[in-house]
């Protein structure tokens, strides 16, 4: 939540959609849920937006997404 400065609440509709949509898939670890990259070839662009929108800030971020 801290690196995207959105709230908790907005967050996990965001990650909700996206796992809707197919884009991520999610993990419930007792009361925590991981999400992560569900195919392969979104991760390709994941690292193509960073690389436009975040070259500094997102250099050696993980692809996974922390709770939501």
């Amino acid at each position: 939540m801290e690196a995207t400065g959105a709230s908790q609440s907005n967050l996990s509709q965001h990650l909700s959609k996206m796992r809707l949509m197919g884009i991520l898939k999610n993990e419930k670890r007792g009361q925590q849920v991981y999400y992560s990259i569900a195919k392969p070839a979104f991760i390709d662009l994941v690292h193509v937006l960073k690389s436009i929108y975040c070259p500094e800030m997102c250099d050696g971020a993980n692809t996974s997404v922390g709770k939501g």
